[in-house]
């Protein structure tokens, strides 16, 4: 999010004739307001948007915060969706098979690290064999280092502790919805990850943290489906522009005050029309 800091940075190289010109890959990234803002995305699976707009919980929150009701993947499959969502590419992949540790690209958690910001990947237990919808395992710095969900409740949910800048929760494949429905996906958010609890932490109350439900297609690339913008300056806002996932890492970048590139997102593409 673009704070008072930011708008310091740019005025101050405007009054020296600078100019930013965003470069392929990172290039000039520019933090507005470092350590302050943090960013929660949480993948769901498989499921149109009216899918998830009959399911009551899911109702309520779209009602309550920022609503795009166009959203759409990229291909109909898993993997190409977060390439995007985190390198600002499909890095060439249409499937969904991929090694650990495999995509050498510039991507979100590397950009964090080189401006200082923090980030962690989360994952439910029960997709052992499986991670094509945790991109913590997709580059060579982060592949090591996704935590169990359990260690996400203890810190942020049943703990007082700040999130990182940028955090990843990713459900196993029964909880996302993947394997199972909307309503299983449901009683998840609200009973197991707790959203509830943390939307009533100090960190999402005082308007620094923006929380990112999304699925990753709506059983095709033609089906619109799930994206959820959940702050305290998208309340009961929407939008029927089209957006896919690349729109999502955009966002997140705006959020975070960071300009240039990551592939082919930019600040410039976020959803900004669900915020006030």
């Amino acid at each position: 999010m673009v704070g008072v800091i930011g708008i310091s940075i740019f005025a101050a190289f405007a009054a020296e004739g600078y100019v930013l010109k965003p470069q392929p890959g990172i290039a000039d990234i520019v933090v507005h307001a470092p350590n302050v803002s943090h960013v929660i995305v949480v993948p769901f699976e498989n499921h149109k948007l009216a899918d998830w707009m009959a399911d009551p919980y899911f109702a309520s929150l779209a009602k309550k915060y920022g609503n795009a009701t166009n959203f759409h993947g990229f291909s109909g499959t898993s993997l190409p969706d977060y390439l995007m969502e985190t390198s600002g590419s499909n890095q060439g992949i249409t499937g969904d098979s991929f090694t650990f540790c495999q995509f050498n690209v510039p991507n979100i958690y590397d950009t964090l690290t080189q401006k200082g910001l923090t980030f962690e990947n989360f994952e439910e237990s029960g997709n052992e064999g499986n991670h094509r919808h945790t991109p913590g395992y997709f580059y060579p710095s982060t592949c090591h280092n996704v935590q169990d969900m359990s260690k996400f409740e203890s810190k942020y949910v049943a703990g007082n502790q700040i999130p990182p800048n940028y955090v990843w929760v990713t459900p196993n494949f029964t909880d996302d919805a993947h394997d199972s429905n909307v309503p299983t996906a449901s009683n998840w958010l609200k009973n197991t990850f707790k959203l509830d609890t943390l939307l009533s932490k100090p960190w999402f109350t005082d308007g620094s943290t923006l929380i990112i439900l999304e699925c990753d297609d709506g059983g095709s690339a033609s089906a619109n489906t799930l994206l959820l913008m959940l702050s305290t300056s998208s309340m009961g806002t929407t939008t029927n522009k089209k957006y896919t996932h690349i729109n999502d890492l955009s966002t997140a970048m705006w959020w975070l005050g960071m300009t240039g590139s990551i592939g082919n997102a930019n600040a410039s593409l976020a959803i900004k029309d669900l915020f006030r």
